[in-house]
């Protein structure tokens, strides 16, 4: 009997036009706007378009002679060309230098920044007035747009020192990281709305399931809820349907891939929704911020972890601490209630942000375990030590289950006092949380460090030099 053809679907890819306006080019492109608009009115005041003019030009002209502005035009265009070439070529090789040592995501939240978005439109939107103010006003006639251009460039020279200094502040790893943990915090807060809409977990196990793939590949950057929850109202004709998402935001699928699963209904029903769930999921060639917690996790843990198994511990201690701020931030799930008082679509979507975290912290344990970085170890210990009352029971087996693969790496690490106080840490944490067998292990991993590193006893020093 030939076996039933796969049925495979096409998805909606994400507008890499939109997605440069909306992560660099929309304040650049405003702020530009803004300066040619700015000379179109200049150049029209100085050509005398707007009538006469003279008592104005004449109390500017003043303060700036005339004659020495198309000299500062001149100056100003050669200069600020030359100083754009200069800091996009300085501040782009010391982004990349940081994002080479820390993540990726440091040119991205570079990008992000408004305050840089703005700094490059002025500095560009600057050379275009300057060079139009030169270009189409004649020579002893640039009156107003010469003191604009005036008041401009030396405003842009204060600018550029306090950009510098803001640069800078950027590459500190507090700030980076600093950056990241509140774009996890506003992608979650979005998430939370989406989980709100949908069921925990499925209802109609034992139906008929219709598995929808996809024929593309991507990272997940949108779902939506709202076209999946008309579909689900026109077939409701049909019977009780679910759609259960094997999928969540960020998450890369290829061709073939299973995103969801269809129960309930008829075969029909089935089949109509499948398209309906392959067109409410948008594909992007990158990860979207915004709107994905999970992708600012895997940058922290990335962080943690690069630094941990290298020379870094500074770096690793504000990695781990803004881990453990974001599973104090997530750790009790906000109720349902009030997050939407409508009912939940028949939709289960779940949100995966505390394992994730759980994963990032329990990797660092081994990374530092197997490198033999006991700041960093000590560092991701004690902060699963002190958030593993506030997990959820779910969240806590988990949490447990991942310690138990690597603290094993920790006998060998030295026996620091930071290794002892977080050993002693994650020991009453989890004798506490009723977790016997679990405490008593980390009190033979503890027997075993003190075991190795004993001092020999003098009997034994002379004996062995005897030998």
């Amino acid at each position: 009997m030939t076996a039933r053809r796969r049925e495979v679907r096409t998805p909606r890819h994400q507008n890499r036009a939109r997605v440069a306006l909306h992560e660099f080019l929309r304040i650049p492109a405003l702020v530009i706007g803004g300066w040619l608009l700015l000379a179109a009115l200049v150049i029209c005041f100085d050509r005398g378009l707007f009538g006469s003019t003279g008592p104005i030009a004449a109390a500017v002209g003043t303060v700036v002679p005339p004659q020495s502005t198309s000299t500062l035009l001149s100056s100003a265009v050669t200069g600020l060309i030359t100083l754009n070439s200069i800091v996009f070529f300085v501040l782009v090789m010391a982004v990349q230098h940081q994002s080479s040592n820390y993540s990726p995501v440091v040119l991205d939240q570079f990008l992000r920044r408004r305050s840089n978005q703005a700094f490059f439109g002025i500095l560009i939107g600057e050379a275009a007035f300057c060079m139009l103010i030169l270009t189409l006003v004649p020579t002893g006639r640039t009156v107003l747009s010469g003191a604009v251009a005036l008041v401009a460039v030396v405003a842009t020279l204060v600018l550029l020192l306090v950009f510098i200094y803001s640069t800078v502040d950027q590459m500190r790893p507090s700030s980076i990281v600093w950056m990241i943990e509140q774009l996890a915090l506003t992608a979650h807060a979005e998430q939370l709305a989406q989980v709100a809409r949908c069921r925990p977990a499925p209802r109609l196990t034992g139906h008929p399931a219709h598995a929808v793939h996809l024929d593309a590949s991507g990272y997940v950057v949108g779902v939506d809820l709202a076209r999946l929850g008309r579909a689900l109202d026109t077939e409701s004709g049909a019977g009780e349907l679910e759609v259960e998402f094997e999928i969540v935001m960020g998450e890369h699928v290829v061709p073939g891939s299973v995103v969801a699963r269809i129960r309930g209904g008829d075969a029909g029903a089935r089949e109509r929704l499948a398209a309906e769930v392959t067109a409410a999921v948008t594909l992007g060639r990158m990860p979207d911020l915004d709107r994905d917690p999970g992708h600012a996790v895997d940058q922290l843990g990335n962080i943690a972890w690069t630094t941990a198994a290298g020379s870094d511990p500074e770096g690793a201690r504000v990695a781990i601490r803004t881990l453990h701020s974001l599973l104090a931030h997530w750790a009790v799930p906000a109720s349902r209630e009030d997050l939407d008082g409508a009912p939940p679509l028949p939709i289960v979507y779940r949100d995966r942000a505390v394992p994730q975290v759980l994963d990032a912290l329990t990797s660092v344990v081994g990374a530092a375990g197997a490198s033999g970085q006991h700041q960093s170890c000590s560092y991701a210990i004690h902060a699963l030590a002190r958030v593993l009352p506030q997990l959820t029971p779910g969240d806590r087996r988990a949490a447990v289950d991942r310690l138990h693969r690597v603290l094993p790496t920790v006998t060998h690490q030295i026996f620091s006092r930071e290794i002892e106080q977080a050993l002693t840490a994650i020991h009453d944490a989890l004798h506490h949380a009723g977790l016997a067998g679990e405490s008593e292990r980390v009190t033979e991993i503890r027997r075993i460090l003190e075991e190795d590193h004993r001092p020999a006893a003098p009997g034994d020093r002379a004996d062995t030099h005897g030998r």
